[in-house]
């Protein structure tokens, strides 16, 4: 989505592959002549007719209605058979496929049928405090204050538009996954389903998304299932989209790319979970009075971003603890390259800038390809 500016788009003009062997680009479904827009034009004028959408800047505040056309003609539906079919054209060889919805999106217009489930559904309350914009910096202030009057009809006929969507789209993501269990695959296919952002359906007073920080927007899925994963587990650790990317790799085995901020969720998956190490730091503390050392292994562009930094300093903020920083040694075959000596000072400084005591580890080792927090890989004679 969104790789022009509104006012300077033609999407039938030949975009870049992004790396990608196909690629269907949709961009605001039913605003431009795009890949959806030229399937639908395909089908007939009628058809097209009943799934063009405004642009933009021609919506409403609250732009939300029943979809004209047939249910097979959503945008969400054209993407599950785009995807469909490519899963059927590339089931005997190792694939990749970006399946981009952009249901729940305004303007909300879902399919009668999907909306009639929601026709008699009591919502739960909107999150809100009358008090709470007193509470709030000015901008976040006039931010609440812009739709304090919007009668609750208005709110709810809004927010169940968008629960349809919803429904639609999880319809459509049911087809994705009944086209791998059909091709054979099931068993050995990662499927990631996330979002980029959320959507506030009037808590706070607020609507679509924006930068308040609250958690309608903030907090998004993020489903992994497949080879690796294990099968209904839950994880209450604090993650990022950006860690989607290192995790798939990491569960097919492979190197993150120099440069990538993102952390494999691959050993919160296999392992203890972070949050678990940190309570069990925090007993010890309670119980001795002596403070934690943490060990981290700094690893040559996979961790040592000042990102990473400040990720680590924010789950250690407000506890008694060091940190010993462990540059990794290299080894002959490893697939990880030791940080450079700025990139470990950098690190180092963020950690001490947010508060966190850290010391950078004197490397040794080197001759046997060991160091402190690694294995040795091989024996001197």
């Amino acid at each position: 989505l969104h790789f022009w500016p509104h006012s300077e788009r033609n999407h039938r003009e030949h975009h870049p592959a992004y790396g990608f062997h196909q690629m269907r680009l949709s961009d605001e479904p039913g605003c431009y002549d795009d890949a959806y827009g030229l399937w639908l034009d395909a089908q007939g004028p009628e058809v097209r007719r009943k799934a063009r959408v405004k642009l933009p800047a021609e919506r409403g505040r609250f732009d939300y209605y029943t979809f004209e056309g047939d249910e097979s003609t959503t945008h969400a539906h054209w993407v599950a058979s785009e995807t469909v079919r490519f899963i059927e054209e590339n089931k005997d060889r190792p694939f990749f496929v970006h399946a981009g919805f952009y249901a729940p999106h305004p303007p909300l217009n879902p399919p009668a049928s999907m909306l009639a489930l929601y026709d008699k559904v009591q919502l739960p309350p909107r999150v809100y405090r009358r008090e709470e914009a007193d509470l709030l910096p000015a901008p976040a202030r006039k931010a609440v204050l812009a739709l304090a009057n919007t009668p609750e009809d208005t709110w709810t006929a809004y927010r169940k538009h968008f629960y349809a969507m919803v429904s639609n789209l999880d319809r459509n993501v049911g087809r994705i996954l009944d086209a791998v269990e059909r091709a054979g695959l099931a068993a050995n296919t990662i499927v990631v389903l996330t979002s980029d952002h959320g959507d506030f359906l009037g808590d706070h007073n607020l609507k679509d998304k924006s930068a308040q920080p609250f958690d309608g927007a903030m907090r998004i899925p993020l489903i992994f299932r497949g080879p690796g994963v294990p099968q209904g587990a839950r994880s209450d650790e604090p993650v990022e989209i950006l860690d989607a990317m290192p995790t798939v790799l990491g569960l097919l085995g492979l190197t993150t790319p120099k440069g990538n901020q993102g952390l494999s969720l691959v050993p919160a998956m296999k392992g203890v979970p972070i949050a678990d190490v940190l309570a069990a730091g925090d007993r010890w503390f309670e119980r001795t009075g002596r403070e934690i050392t943490y060990e981290y292994v700094l690893l040559g562009g996979t961790n040592d971003s000042p990102g990473h930094a400040t990720r680590l300093a924010a789950r250690l903020r407000g506890r008694r603890a060091t940190v010993n920083l462990i540059p990794y040694n290299p080894i002959h075959g490893g697939d990880y390259a030791r940080p450079d000596a700025e990139a470990a000072g950098r690190f180092q400084r963020t950690l001490s800038e947010a508060g966190i005591v850290a010391t950078v580890r004197w490397s040794r080792g080197l001759e046997a390809d060991a160091a402190c927090g690694q294995l040795r890989a091989k024996r001197l004679e």
